[in-house]
């Protein structure tokens, strides 16, 4: 241990300014973040409460191809999607929000887990299914998200029987449809 301390110090008084960062540390840094300093300067408020569930899935037919990121807000009782542009760098073109605490259509009491079913078997491209297990409700919502408008949209829900559902996944069946669990 000594040895490296020596040598280390040594190489100090030698190559005075000479050090150079590693290509991590660069500027500007390339991870750009907004935490919550950042957004409680800039919008006053926390943007994202507590999330659970993540989704990800890369979008058909968009030029550049785009990417969506689905999460679940339980603080504040909605779904919140993300564009991202493959750039080259994955820039969000935006941040939206959908959802509001209660128990009708486009409302959500503590959404858990969620799940992006990319099946195009169901006869159109350009839209993707959203199953979301809305834990305090008891039961599982079905959003539909429409590429063209990029918009999320209320498409349903499933069981009456469930009790507080924490998460829900599903699989494309090959002659159309899911399975659900």
């Amino acid at each position: 241990m000594k040895k490296v301390i020596i040598i280390f110090i040594c190489l100090i008084k030698i190559l005075p300014g000479k050090l150079v960062p590693t290509p991590f540390v660069t500027e500007p840094s390339p991870i750009q973040r907004a935490g919550y300093d950042t957004t409680r300067k800039y919008f006053d408020r926390k943007l994202i409460g507590d999330c659970y569930g993540i989704a990800f899935t890369k979008l058909r037919n968009t030029s550049p191809q785009g990417e969506l990121i689905i999460l679940s807000d339980m603080e504040w009782h909605r779904i919140l999607y993300l564009y991202l542009e493959e750039n080259g760098r994955g820039n969000a073109k935006w941040l939206r929000a959908y959802g509001k605490i209660g128990n009708g259509a486009g409302e959500f009491d503590t959404p858990n887990g969620l799940c992006i079913d990319t099946a195009i078997y169901n006869g159109n491209e350009n839209e993707y299914t959203i199953l979301v297990s809305d834990k305090l409700n008891n039961r599982v919502v079905k959003l539909k998200y429409k590429v063209a408008q990029e918009i999320l949209e209320y498409a349903g829900t499933f069981g009456s029987d469930f009790y507080n559902p924490a998460d829900v996944a599903c699989v494309s069946k090959d002659g159309g449809g899911s399975y659900v669990a």
